[in-house]
């Protein structure tokens, strides 16, 4: 404690900080930052509310850290919830009954789900005419046929976009369509 300052490279002994190192002695190879300093110089008293400071300071942190936790576990279920395909679907447009799958399901009184991947005359890309429809499944209402055609178009695209894909490049689908999609 009755060194003097050294000005270059040096370690605490107390904590190993290499920073403010406050007193040194050469001759034992002591180094003190001053922090340590502070600390080995305090009254039985202050080092009794500085013990207490630092408890409420942990205590705080480990309370904001945990409410970050919180919120991000919330934000995390939000993201699942909002992109998971079974929240918005129920389980027969997800996977269709067999007799959802058969063309002759619904005895041809039902909406037709087809998926077809081309471009139109747009004049850039070649046009070899409109393209080819695949049958997907059938559904009585349109309501269900319409949930099938926006999962498939959504979740199960031919170009390998997710639904967040979606959304985040504005491929947005109009719920409001009254015929459809």
């Amino acid at each position: 404690f009755h060194g003097t300052p050294r000005s270059y490279n040096t370690q605490c002994t107390e904590c190993g900080s290499r920073f403010n190192i406050e007193y040194t002695c050469e001759g034992c190879d002591y180094d003190i930052c001053n922090e340590c300093f502070k600390q080995k110089t305090m009254t039985a008293s202050e080092k009794k509310a500085d013990a207490k400071r630092k408890a409420a300071e942990e205590k705080e942190r480990q309370k904001a850290a945990a409410e970050r936790r919180r919120l991000q576990e919330e934000e995390d279920e939000k993201h699942r919830k909002k992109w998971d395909p079974k929240t918005h679907f129920a389980e027969n447009i997800i996977s269709p009954s067999d007799k959802n799958k058969d063309p002759d399901g619904n005895k041809s009184k039902g909406f037709t789900v087809w998926c077809s991947d081309g471009y139109g005359n747009d004049g850039w890309h070649s046009y070899e005419g409109s393209p080819t429809k695949e049958f997907d499944t059938t559904y009585a209402t349109k309501k269900e046929a319409n949930e099938r055609a926006r999962y498939l178009f959504q979740w199960k695209n031919p170009w390998g976009l997710g639904a967040e894909e979606f959304e985040q490049h504005a491929y947005e689908i109009d719920k409001s369509t009254k015929e459809g999609m």
